[in-house]
């Protein structure tokens, strides 16, 4: 496909090379009929950057504007290249990239097989009287082998979590493994485990007393959930109602703040005090959440964190604000829009806001290393254009001095390789439009023609479109969408049918159900790499 893609643009190129070479009459706004045909190369040039649309419409005005028929050259080659063979090539790289991501995923399904089963073969002993399993895997010799393990994995388990992840594995309770449940032991090693304290000191000195039960009813909403460490749930209590309101009235106060400074009416005394108020009443969801909760259980959550340092943040300004006057207006004005963040969190209540968010994140974490494909191909290309180009893409430049170049007019000076964050900048830019023919034409006047320099020049462009717009840029457009697809229908049919549950799993939360008698909150969340695979597995088995 690529071959053909390089055949239509010299065919091209040679016919409308033949064309326009005679053509000497200009358009109506004063331009050559056959600006950019005036050579073969310039012709191969032009008909390159049309196919990537960098001088679409452009580079057809001159001859269009004098003649509609020419309509008949330039349509043809326009679908042909632009709208069918650039499609052709995005579905025919990631069609490579899915075979090989498959051959991958079932070479690596054969080598893990073959691995725990090495690894029951050193590790088995005969069933203890009383169980009819054959071959089977103790405690002491799990143990040894996850310690060993420890080192390569990146594992949570600790030695005191250890025998009750034993007894999820032992689905028939009793006391070894078999074959089957010493497999699952892949899968659950890469889950995460935390245990916390689930309750604040104070609520368990408080424990019994009318206070106690005033904070539980005020903090907690008398529902269930998964999550069975928790017997009731926070979202939707009287506490969560009251800070969705307050987070409401934030919102209003902050637009009602920006309508009065954009239109410069005079602010009273009560705008100070209001920002003061969003300031410290967010320290105080805070403490009431650490005054209920233990820190341990508090800090584990994503949303409690940025709840604390911002309402820390906050809180501070304020005080500096109210006690010493060292804060402007402005400033404690702009650390409050801080707290609109918290809107976003209010929207978790909503259905779709919910499986949207679950969405992007698995998407991010599936995607992750065709990401780190696409930041490293701009990073050595950066590079290398900083060697090539670093400090000489300036109006100063000899080799650029007085030329009429679209990379000047259009101030695109920012867009340079001075250093490797900036190239990365113009690089990634660039890879946004699959080519940028001002930029190109800035770097390819710093040599001049059939010279190495030229030719470097050339290389570093052509090979930078080739790896990045036309490879690994396609590569993660096709697979986002192929995975965004298949979480979306796995995010539906767990809300029409429920999450399914292996045995190990079902293991899992009973423990976690015992341990919250205990006043203990088992955590559990797999590993982004387990997602991933199962993903891929979806996608490519």
């Amino acid at each position: 496909v690529g071959m053909f893609f390089l055949y239509t643009v010299v065919l091209f190129a040679w016919v409308a090379a033949t064309i326009f070479d005679d053509e000497e009459g200009k358009d109506q706004f004063g331009e050559p009929i056959g600006q950019g045909f005036e050579s073969f190369s310039a012709s191969l040039y032009t008909c390159f950057t049309t196919l990537n649309t960098a001088t679409l419409p452009d580079s057809m005005v001159p001859s269009y504007d004098s003649s509609r028929s020419y309509l008949l050259l330039w349509m043809p080659f326009i679908f042909v290249g632009a709208v069918l063979l650039k499609q052709v090539i995005l579905a025919g790289v990631y069609n490579d990239y899915s075979k090989h991501t498959k051959n991958f995923l079932v070479e690596g399904r054969r080598l893990r097989k073959s691995g725990v089963d090495g690894a029951f073969a050193l590790l088995k002993s005969p069933a203890p009287p009383g169980c009819n399993k054959g071959d089977v895997v103790r405690y002491q010799d799990f143990e040894r082998l996850v310690d060993v393990l420890t080192p390569l994995l990146e594992m949570t388990v600790t030695k005191a979590f250890l025998r009750v992840l034993f007894q999820a594995l032992d689905d028939d309770a009793n006391g070894v493994l078999d074959p089957g449940e010493f497999q699952d032991m892949c899968d659950v090693l890469q889950f995460e485990f935390h245990i916390t304290e689930r309750d604040a000191c104070l609520k368990q000195c408080m424990e019994g007393t009318c206070v106690e039960r005033t904070m539980t009813a005020f903090m907690e909403n008398d529902s269930t959930g998964p999550n069975l460490g928790y017997t009731c749930r926070y979202p939707g209590c009287v506490m969560d109602k009251i800070m969705n309101a307050v987070i409401g009235l934030n919102v209003v106060w902050v637009f009602t703040e920006s309508v009065v400074d954009l239109n410069d009416w005079e602010e009273g005394p009560c705008f100070q005090y209001a920002d003061l108020f969003f300031s410290f009443v967010y320290v105080l969801e805070a403490v009431l959440k650490l005054c209920h909760w233990s820190w341990a259980e508090y800090w584990y959550h994503g949303d409690n964190r940025f709840d604390f340092v911002a309402s820390m943040l906050l809180g501070f300004v304020g005080l500096l604000f109210f006690l010493l006057q060292q804060v402007s207006v402005s400033m404690l004005r702009r650390a409050n829009l801080l707290r609109l963040l918290r809107v976003l969190k209010a929207m978790q209540h909503m259905k779709f806001y919910q499986r949207t968010c679950i969405i992007v994140k698995k998407l991010l974490t599936t995607c992750r290393e065709v990401l780190l494909l696409n930041l490293l191909v701009v990073l050595l290309w950066a590079s290398g254009g900083v060697q090539l180009f670093g400090g000489q893409l300036v109006e100063s430049n000899p080799r650029l001095e007085g030329k009429d170049l679209g990379y000047f007019s259009s101030h695109y000076q920012v867009f340079n390789f001075n250093d490797v964050l900036m190239g990365m900048v113009t690089l990634f830019v660039w890879t946004l439009g699959d080519w940028n023919d001002d930029i190109a034409l800035a770097c390819l006047e710093l040599a001049d023609p059939w010279t190495t320099y030229k030719a470097l020049i050339w290389t570093f462009l052509l090979s930078y479109y080739i790896a990045s717009p036309l490879l690994a840029y396609n590569v993660l457009s096709a697979f986002a969408i192929d995975v965004y697809q298949k979480i979306d229908e796995e995010v539906q049919n767990q809300e029409e049918k429920g999450y399914e549950l292996c045995e190990v799993e079902r293991n899992l939360l009973l423990i976690q159900a015992e341990m919250a008698a205990n006043g203990l909150v088992l955590h559990m969340k797999e590993s982004a790499d387990l997602a991933k695979l199962r993903i891929h597995t979806a996608l490519f088995s």
